[in-house]
């Protein structure tokens, strides 16, 4: 799944997962990413395509990410750390929530707006 630019008219941001279309950062769209797909782990050059976050921001964020302990590296594969969103986390659990319900009420707005 890919990401819009911070820089979307308002018809795109209907598009922007929960968090990057709320707080319009790297950081959430870092965590909408890994919370979407949770069953991986993944490197930082594989966030930086599928989350269309570019590199550099990509290598400024995730420090942050991982003292705030809301994202964890969960091993190495040859020279690159994998990371993955970290569950343990009650801050991250309630975002996910926080995912979860906004999904729910998009479908629910998308269903009573069909004729």
């Amino acid at each position: 799944m890919v990401l819009m630019s911070t820089t979307t008219t308002q018809q795109e941001e209907g598009n922007l997962l929960p968090l990057a279309r709320v707080f319009n950062s790297t950081n959430a769209k870092v965590l909408d990413f890994l919370l979407t797909n949770q069953r991986f782990d993944y490197s930082e050059s594989d966030i930086t395509k599928l989350a269309n976050i570019p590199p550099r921001t990509l290598q400024r964020s995730l420090p942050l990410l991982l003292e705030e302990g809301l994202v964890r590296r969960t091993r190495k594969s040859g020279k690159a750390f994998m990371y993955e969103a970290n569950l343990d986390s009650k801050r991250l659990q309630a975002l996910h929530e926080y995912i979860k319900e906004s999904r729910i009420e998009n479908l629910e707005r998308a269903k009573s707006s069909k004729p």
